[in-house]
C-alpha cells in the first residue's frame, strides 16, 4: 500500500508542478524557422519530472541524483538564458564526471563513457523536436528493460504524468532541463550495465532499445558533416560547426514535415520500437552465450532505420 501511495504521489507532483509550469512558465520557448512549432510555448518541463523524481530518491546512488540534478538545473538555465557552447559542454561534462565517479580510474574506458555520454545527452536534445517524442522513447527504453528483466519501472512514472500535457498539442515542451534530464537518466542506465564491457551482450541489447535516437541522430550528423566538408569543400572547423548549429533535416523532422502531425509520427516510431527493437532485444537476452549472434541483431535493428534515412535523405538541406 505504501509503494502505490508514493507512486500515486509522485504522478500528483508532477503533474501540479507541470500545471504551474504551464501557466506560470519559468521559460518560453520561442518559434523559429529551424523548429516545428508555430506557437510560443512554455518550456523547463524538466523540472516538473525531477521533482516526481525525488520520490524515488532513496534507488538512485548519490552520484546519479546530483548529475540529474545537475542537468536539469544547468538544461533550465540554457532554456533561460542560451548558454553558450563552452558552458553547455562543460555542464555535460560535469555530468558524465559525476556519472562514472562510482567507477572513476583514468582509463582509456572511462575515456570512452565520458565522451559516450556527453555524445548521447547531445543526441535526446537534437531527438527532442517534436510532441512527446523523447518523453515516449524515455519510457519504451526504461519499460523494455524492466520487462525484460522482471520488475516494476517506478522512475517513468513522473515521465508519464509529464507527458499528458507534453502529448499534441503540447501544452508545454520538456526544454533542455528535460532533455538533459533525460538523456543523463538513460546514460546512467547505459554505464551501470557496462561500464567495464564485461556484459557487452546487455550494452548491445540496450543499443537496440535506443536504435531510434542513436540511427536517426548519428546518421543524420555523418551525413551533414560528408555534405558541408566532402561535397562542398568546407574546412573541417567549418564542418564541425555546420553539423552542431540547429537544423530540420532528422528522418523524424523531415516525416514530421511530410505528415505534418506529430502523433502520426510518434505512433511510427514506436511501431519500430515496440515491434522491431523490442523483440531484437529479447532474442539478445536470451542469447547471451553469443556474442555474435547479438551484434547480428544489433545490425538486424539498425539496417532498416537507416535505410529509411538514407530514404528520406535525412542531413541533407531542404
Amino acid at each position: 500500500m505504501f509503494i502505490l501511495i508514493n507512486y500515486l504521489f509522485s504522478f500528483l507532483c508532477t503533474a501540479m508542478v507541470t500545471f504551474v509550469l504551464i501557466k506560470k512558465p519559468l521559460s518560453v520557448s520561442i518559434p523559429n524557422d529551424r523548429g516545428l512549432h508555430d506557437i510560443k510555448m512554455p518550456s523547463s518541463g524538466g523540472i516538473a519530472i525531477f521533482i516526481g523524481l525525488l520520490v524515488f530518491i532513496e534507488q538512485f546512488p548519490n552520484n546519479i541524483m546530483q548529475a540529474l540534478l545537475f542537468a536539469t538545473l544547468m538544461g533550465f538555465l540554457d532554456d533561460k538564458y542560451s548558454l553558450s557552447k563552452i558552458i553547455r559542454f562543460s555542464s555535460q561534462l560535469i555530468i558524465a564526471l559525476l556519472i562514472i565517479s562510482s567507477n572513476f580510474e583514468l582509463t582509456f574506458i572511462n575515456i570512452f563513457w565520458v565522451i559516450f555520454i556527453i555524445y548521447f545527452i547531445n543526441i535526446y536534445n537534437f531527438m527532442d523536436g517534436i510532441d512527446s517524442l523523447a518523453s515516449l522513447q524515455s519510457i519504451f527504453f526504461i519499460s523494455s528493460i524492466a520487462l525484460i528483466f522482471g520488475f516494476f519501472p517506478e522512475v517513468i512514472i513522473p515521465i508519464i504524468a509529464f507527458l499528458f500535457f507534453n502529448i499534441t498539442p503540447a501544452k508545454i515542451f520538456l526544454g533542455n532541463s528535460g532533455s538533459y534530464l533525460l538523456g543523463t537518466l538513460l546514460a546512467s542506465y547505459l554505464f551501470n550495465m557496462g561500464f567495464d564491457f564485461q556484459y557487452l551482450n546487455e550494452i548491445m541489447m540496450y543499443a537496440v532499445l535506443l536504435t531510434v535516437f542513436l540511427v536517426d541522430s548519428t546518421y543524420t550528423l555523418i551525413r551533414r558533416f560528408i555534405y558541408i566538408f566532402v561535397e562542398k569543400k568546407y574546412s573541417l572547423l567549418q564542418s564541425i560547426t555546420y553539423i552542431t548549429e540547429p537544423h530540420r533535416t532528422h528522418n523524424y523532422q523531415i516525416l514530421t514535415m511530410k505528415y505534418k502531425n506529430h502523433s502520426i509520427v510518434n505512433v511510427m516510431l514506436m511501431i519500430y520500437n515496440i515491434f522491431w527493437c523490442l523483440p531484437i532485444a529479447y532474442l539478445i537476452f536470451i542469447e547471451n552465450q553469443s556474442l555474435l549472434v547479438s551484434l547480428l541483431l544489433l545490425l538486424t535493428s539498425y539496417i532498416p532505420y537507416i535505410i529509411w534515412c538514407y530514404k528520406n535523405q535525412a542531413g541533407l538541406p531542404k
